[in-house]
């Protein structure tokens, strides 16, 4: 592992790891399953950034953005992990999450004026990564 000298906006100079910095999703060599729930990320910030103009609140998006990442970032670390009770950890939060995502679309859809096929599209999209969480 690289130790890089780091200097923040105040001059203070210390070291880090460049390791921790590098996404998960870049580390080792990565699965199908992380490329699926990076991309899932990324689908669903352009999917937001798509319905946000005056159509659904900011709130709602901000909340299904924030669990979007949070059901991808605890999956990755549920296959990262070596230790068993910290894999079932990380893989019941990744789910915890993936609820939430599921009620979130499913309120845009049943609540503002969006495509929903789209909107269905996403959902169905988290249904099957869940699905593939849970077997992991």
């Amino acid at each position: 592992m690289e130790m890089k000298l780091r200097t923040d906006s105040y001059g203070t100079n210390y070291t880090h790891n460049t390791a921790i910095i590098t996404p998960i999703v870049e580390q080792r060599k990565p699965t199908q399953l992380n490329r699926n729930l990076y991309a899932y990320s990324i689908q669903m910030v352009k999917y937001c950034d798509y319905v946000g103009n005056n159509t659904v609140y900011p709130n709602v998006l901000q909340q299904l953005i924030k669990s979007t990442v949070a059901m991808s970032s605890h999956a990755l670390e549920a296959l990262q992990v070596m230790n068993e009770i910290e894999k079932e950890s990380h893989k019941k939060m990744s789910q915890h999450s993936s609820s939430e995502v599921k009620y979130w679309l499913c309120l845009i859809r049943d609540t503002f004026d969006v495509e929903k096929d789209r909107c269905n599209a996403m959902l169905q999209e988290a249904i099957e990564l869940a699905d593939r969480i849970a077997i992991c």
